[in-house]
């Protein structure tokens, strides 16, 4: 019976597991902690874009909002 539960467990997790495995070791890297956090940001940024990109009104009425507040 328990050995069920640990499958069920490791399935369900396994990819939060293996990200924070990776997350170990690119921290243990120095050099390619500082790749992949130009590469993080990249990846922020290009969402960003994208996100008011397809959401061109909502944005554009937020922004005009913040601006009439100040």
């Amino acid at each position: 019976m328990n050995d069920n539960k640990i499958v069920i467990f490791l399935n369900k997790y396994i990819g939060a597991i293996i990200g924070i495995i990776i997350g170990i070791l690119i921290l243990s890297f120095n050099a390619l902690y500082e790749v992949f956090k130009c590469l993080l940001v990249i990846g922020v940024c290009g969402w960003v874009g994208h996100y008011f990109v397809k959401h061109k009104e909502k944005v554009k009425d937020t922004l005009k909002r913040m601006i009439d507040k100040l």
